[in-house]
């Protein structure tokens, strides 16, 4: 800082130190009148000493115009007044005017100016980094799949390498690729180096373990007063925790944070917070989401080239938080068989030991894939990329069509093919959750959820599926679509919470499990649905009462079960041409798809959850502009009347499953009152 009263013209020579009380940052410091410059250290040839209390208060010193300030020569025993910028010293106290004001707003224009010019120079290059850093990450992967023999660490300096090559701002990207060869090349030569420095590492990092297990011994003995007090955690309840997120099984006040891909899978255990956990979680899917963008980019992608993936994926995920130190790794495989059973008993998975080496477990991930004689990657993994890539073109086509309808209407029509284009984009993932529907000798069958679901977590709360949030307007085209096929009568009230989007597979005979009231459902495609593809529903196959009371002993008795579906007559059954028009159902009776062969088919059925009450308020506000009609008992109700079935059908339907505590129960009665 320059302030020198003593400068001024006219002004009586002074001693080149001093004293200057400066009211900008309430200290005293020390002035050189010499070189015009004041210090807050005692600079060199100093030596006069700074008093210990400031001087006595200016009055309206607090008021003074923008960038003004006030200082106090200790020597001519004065203040003064000075401008932030031009740091010129003035006896007379300056006035607020209107070219003080001017004169700071074009001081700050200019500097915001400034600003800017050198924030959109800062975000050219680092566009033109971020382009050389993918170019060089796609000559890497090039290099690193050419080259099946390399290890991770011989992987990791052609990374370092590409990096390096491309450090400066607007390199060419292109001697990317020559540097990660020249690194592959050398690491050859340098490979015995390499495992001896591995050794190394792993003998130190073995011997930190021990420490580490020592100290958690000695901490958890009773009588050890030098262990540090243990944070408390709050129990967490195993309904409330997201997907991937689990209790730790040490602690019911800790947490654990899992990904499986593949039979490979990412831990983190030992997690206090919730929130930390997600922030786990959410690193370990966006891993995930880069292995399978790269092992798109690869193509016909094998086991070398998911371990190529997996690692640089991991690397990646270093430099962003939180810190990857406290993830572990292990595997579990087991022999590809039907349901995971052999012989009737179940399969057991063969584990590669949870390990901090990464290299380590997915070495032993390849090695076990081998040995069961698996030689596929999962569509999870394999195709997720061409899978998302699908559902948005789907989602983009249902957008196209739903801005040229306009608002929901109930005499609207709605083209078949527009929605069929829509429908045929769709990505399909492996779907091997749906056991009661997959045909006899299938693992999987293509069909998506859209909508809420009921967990299988305690408490059974409901939850959107993973596929909803971003596909909103291919789940409304749906519901219009149906609802446009309906009767007109029948359009006015339809009530549902999901979209089931089945295609190619022929459903065995079930019964739904979890579902409320009545369901709609619509088939289409390029199959002949006289020939095949019809739905064949038992409307008498009605679930029964939960309890019954008995006459006789005058206890409330469990009635007895349905039969099984394999044991009900066709005779009983109504088959329905869900192809000409949409049918209303109860998916909790039996049904089946007919057999059909080399066609296309598609199916679309509209439901509701059974949890459709617990809903949180977050998730109705996503579903019910989707919807249109959110269920209610009322609105179920309404739409039950207009289920599909024949009375004489379900007469001999309900006769039939007539059980023997229904027949006691009822000769116990006319006992009694006879």
């Amino acid at each position: 800082m320059q302030i020198n009263p003593g400068s001024m013209e006219g002004a009586v020579p002074l001693p080149r130190w001093g004293a200057l009380w400066d009211s900008r940052y309430s200290k005293w410091c020390f002035l050189d009148r010499q070189l015009n410059d004041t210090s807050t250290e005692r600079p060199e040839g100093c030596d006069i000493v700074l008093p210990e209390a400031p001087p006595e208060k200016l009055e309206g010193d607090d008021n003074l115009p923008l960038n003004w300030y006030a200082a106090y020569d200790d020597v001519i025993k004065t203040w003064f007044y000075y401008h932030r910028r031009s740091k010129a010293p003035v006896f007379k106290r300056p006035e607020e005017s209107i070219e003080n004001v001017m004169q700071e707003v074009k001081h700050l224009q200019g500097v915001q100016g400034g600003l800017c010019k050198e924030r959109d120079n800062l975000a050219e290059q680092v566009s033109v980094l971020t382009d050389a850093l993918r170019a060089a990450r796609d000559a890497l992967t090039k290099a690193a799949r050419s080259s099946q023999g390399e290890t991770k660490a011989q992987l990791l300096a052609a990374a370092s390498a590409a990096a390096d090559a491309i450090a400066a701002p607007g390199a060419d990207s292109v001697s990317a690729a020559p540097a990660a060869a020249a690194v592959v090349e050398r690491s050859r030569s340098s490979r015995k180096l390499r495992a001896s420095a591995s050794r190394k590492q792993k003998s130190s990092r073995a011997k930190a373990d021990k420490s580490k297990v020592a100290g958690r011994r000695s901490r958890g003995r009773p009588g050890n007063a030098d262990a540090p007090a243990q944070e408390e955690a709050e129990p967490f309840a195993e309904g409330e925790l997201p997907k991937g997120i689990h209790k730790d099984r040490t602690s019911a006040n800790l947490l654990c944070a899992k990904l499986l891909m593949d039979g490979f899978c990412m831990q983190c255990t030992g997690i206090k917070s919730l929130k930390e956990a997600e922030r786990h979680i959410r690193a370990m899917q966006n891993v995930k989401q880069v292995v399978q963008e790269i092992l798109h980019e690869m193509g016909d992608a094998t086991s070398a080239d998911f371990i190529i993936a997996v690692s640089e994926a991991i690397d990646r995920a270093r430099d962003v938080q939180p810190p990857l130190d406290a993830w572990r790794y292990f595997a579990e495989l087991r022999p590809p068989t039907k349901g995971g059973r052999k012989n009737g008993r179940s399969v057991r998975a063969t584990r590669v030991p949870t390990s901090e080496n990464l290299a380590r477990v997915l070495k032993g991930w390849k090695s076990v894939r081998q040995r069961l004689k698996i030689d596929h990657l999962s569509l999870d993994v394999a195709a997720g990329a061409q899978l998302a890539m699908d559902r948005a073109e789907a989602t983009k086509l249902a957008k196209v069509v739903l801005d040229t309808l306009g608002p929901w209407n109930i005499d609207e029509v709605i083209p078949e093919e527009q929605v069929l284009k829509a429908i045929r984009a769709w990505g399909f993932g492996r779907n091997k959750g749906r056991t009661n529907v997959i045909p006899e000798g299938e693992e999987w069958v293509k069909s998506d959820t859209l909508g809420m679901v009921q967990s299988r977590a305690k408490g059974h709360p409901a939850v959107l599926t993973k596929v909803t949030t971003e596909h909103t307007d291919f789940m409304r085209l749906l519901i219009r679509w149906v609802r446009s096929k309906m009767p007109r009568e029948q359009r006015g009230i339809v009530p549902c919470s999901s979209v089931n989007l089945n295609f190619g597979y022929a459903a065995k005979r079930h019964r739904d499990n979890n579902n409320q009231g009545p369901s709609v459902i619509l088939a289409a495609g390029g199959f002949d649905s006289s020939t095949g593809g019809r739905l064949r529903y038992w409307p008498g196959d009605k679930p029964p009462k939960k309890t019954i009371h008995h006459a006789g002993s005058g206890r409330w008795r469990a009635q007895a079960s349905r039969p099984a579906v394999e044991n009900l007559e066709e005779a009983d059954s109504v088959l329905l041409d869900v192809k000409k028009q949409p049918a209303v159902f109860d998916g909790n009776s039996a049904h089946e798809v007919e057999a059909f062969h080399g066609q296309e088919r598609f199916s679309v059925v509209l439901f509701t959850a059974s949890c459709y009450g617990r809903a949180p308020q977050e998730m109705r506000k996503i579903l019910e502009p989707i919807v249109i009609d959110w269920p209610s008992e009322k609105s179920l109700a309404q739409l039950a009347q207009q289920e599909v079935g024949m009375p004489a059908a379900a007469a001999a339907g309900r006769k039939r499953q007539r059980t023997l505590e229904d027949t006691l129960s009822r000769r116990d009665l006319a006992k009694q009152v006879g």
